[in-house]
């Protein structure tokens, strides 16, 4: 399975955010939509960095209160690593646990297509495994005479 079908049954709408709002307004975001990371871009559209809540807790514990004020370009992380639409699920999770990352901006060409979190890859590994437990149980037992399919 690759990141593609990862990103057509999930959606491909993605939460994004100015670098000059306030990381209040990130807080805000971040709380409202239930969602662990927004993706900054700025005027041209362009993707500039991602925030997470793991940014605004550091920033937090660093600053205080009063960072709330702050723009969000101020903590964002910058130098996104990024996956395509044709990497494999395999491949990102890797990358995700390597590098500790819960959340990874999707592009194409440039543009963005998407925004996958571990949450999403674990929940897809699982449907995978799922399904093919269920033909491997319904093979051995009789019930199916079909050879095991192909899922990846």
């Amino acid at each position: 399975m690759n990141v593609d079908q990862v990103i057509k049954k999930k959606g491909r709408h993605v939460e994004q955010i100015a670098p000059d709002e306030t990381i209040s307004d990130a807080v805000k975001a971040l709380a409202e939509q239930n969602i662990g990371a927004l993706i900054v871009v700025n005027d041209q559209e362009e993707l500039v960095g991602v925030v997470s809540e793991r940014d605004v807790i550091r920033c937090l514990a660093d600053r205080g209160t009063r960072m709330l004020k702050q723009e969000v370009q101020e903590i964002m992380s910058r130098g996104v690593v990024t996956c395509g639409l044709n990497d494999t699920v395999s491949h990102v999770m890797k990358i995700m646990t390597d590098r500790r990352m819960r959340h990874l901006p999707v592009l194409q060409d440039g543009r963005l297509m998407g925004m996958i979190s571990i949450g999403d890859l674990v929940k897809h590994r699982v449907a995978e495994i799922e399904f093919e437990t269920r033909f491997i149980n319904d093979y051995v037992s009789g019930t199916s005479d079909s050879p095991m399919p192909h899922v990846g």
